[in-house]
């Protein structure tokens, strides 16, 4: 299959999907574009990554194709899916914002105090690779654990959107003051997504509310990859003696080539990595399962990398039909969230700009599943104004 074909096919079927409601945000345009895009520059810009081969663009065919199946089901239908809201409709509660904002002014400052003593003890020479160590839990040995200051790092991002969703009901001050904890929150971890993903979706959400001009989106593609450099720098600075640019090329396309090196085999634990979620809380009630590890095990594409794209854990537990079932289930949760998002009903886009978010990055993982507890603490915390809005 010719990488340059499968590219054009996917950037055409991304133009019919732009042209649906052509909002650059809709998951019919924003699937096949990435992937489309991401085919192109891959044979285009030098790199020493192996050649993709058959398994990795027929998988890609297949989840291209089954989304948009799912999608186009969900988007053509003509009813309404949720009756039209206001923006502003029952999710602000000055109260509980108010608590909130108090809560994210303690604990944040708390965690990364904790943070910062604890990668402390090894000195300086290690300390970035202490702190990366203690977010992703790549020594098991370490005692060290954050408690229940490990929620705080989705309790600052959820009150962030909330608060950019409600930014005409909120002072100014408590608002960057959030957003500057957040940050703080997200660079402490030295992973790349963190803050990519809080940025996009704070896009999704200005973008829906028609508050973002050209020179926004000047700003933001700086941003993005301003921090995306220095988190690679930071990271390089003890991890790698590549340069920065190679470590971030092979960030955006190590994943490809990865995804080639996976053997499909039928295990004795059904779906060990798509209901990683499931097996988790069943040891929590006394079960005996295993549990895979969300920090993969690394492959040489000639370089070292754990990514492998949005289609490992489906490939890896089901193989083919995986990736066609996982895909088209894909198709119809996004589609849906985007369509109540499009009724200007508030929880809707929110949740739209959680999960939005995980169609950017499929180059890189699937989130969805393999993080399904984080979604899940999200719309906790986005419901809490809701679950207390008799509390005035």
């Amino acid at each position: 299959m010719d990488i340059y074909i499968m590219s054009i096919f996917c950037l055409l079927l991304s133009f019919y999907g732009y042209k649906k409601d052509e909002k650059i945000i809709n998951p019919l345009f924003i699937m096949p574009v990435i992937w489309g895009v991401f085919l192109l520059l891959y044979k285009i810009i030098p790199h020493r990554l192996y050649e993709l081969q058959e398994q990795f663009l027929f998988s890609l065919l297949i989840w291209v194709v089954s989304f948009l199946v799912g999608g186009y089901l969900i988007q053509s239908r003509r009813e309404k899916i949720i009756a039209k809201n206001s923006l502003d409709n029952s999710l602000y509660n000055k109260l509980i914002f108010n608590c909130l904002f108090y809560l994210v002014l303690f604990l944040a400052p708390l965690t990364v105090y904790v943070l910062i003593t604890e990668a402390m003890k090894v000195g300086f020479e290690y300390f970035f690779l202490k702190l990366r160590m203690i977010n992703t839990g790549i020594d098991e040995d370490d005692t060290f654990s954050l408690g229940f200051l490990a929620y705080v790092f989705n309790l600052a991002n959820v009150v962030l959107l909330l608060f950019t969703f409600y930014k005409e009901k909120v002072s100014n001050l408590k608002y960057y003051i959030v957003l500057v904890l957040a940050i703080i929150l997200g660079l402490i971890t030295l992973a790349r997504t963190s803050l990519v993903v809080l940025l996009l979706s704070i896009f999704v959400i200005l973008y829906f509310k028609k508050l973002l001009k050209p020179k926004h989106y000047i700003y933001g593609f700086t941003i993005f990859f301003l921090f995306l450099f220095v988190i690679t720098f930071l990271r390089e600075f003890h991890e790698s003696d590549s340069s920065a640019l190679e470590e971030l090329q092979i960030y955006l396309f190590a994943g490809m080539p990865a995804f080639d090196t996976i053997d499909y085999k039928l295990q004795e634990q059904f779906g060990s990595y798509t209901l990683r979620f499931y097996y988790a809380v069943s040891n929590a009630f006394g079960g005996n399962y295993v549990v895979e590890k969300t920090i993969l095990p690394y492959t040489t594409v000639p370089t070292l990398t754990n990514v492998y794209t949005v289609m490992f854990p489906f490939f890896k537990d089901f193989g083919f039909y995986g990736i066609a079932f996982f895909g088209f289930l894909y198709g119809l949760f996004i589609n849906l969230i985007y369509k109540i998002a499009t009724t200007e009903n508030s929880l809707g886009i929110l949740g739209y700009s959680i999960i939005f978010p995980i169609l950017l990055l499929q180059f890189f993982g699937e989130y969805l599943f393999s993080n399904f507890s984080t979604y899940l603490q999200y719309l906790i915390i986005l419901l809490i104004p809701k679950f207390f809005k008799f509390v005035k």
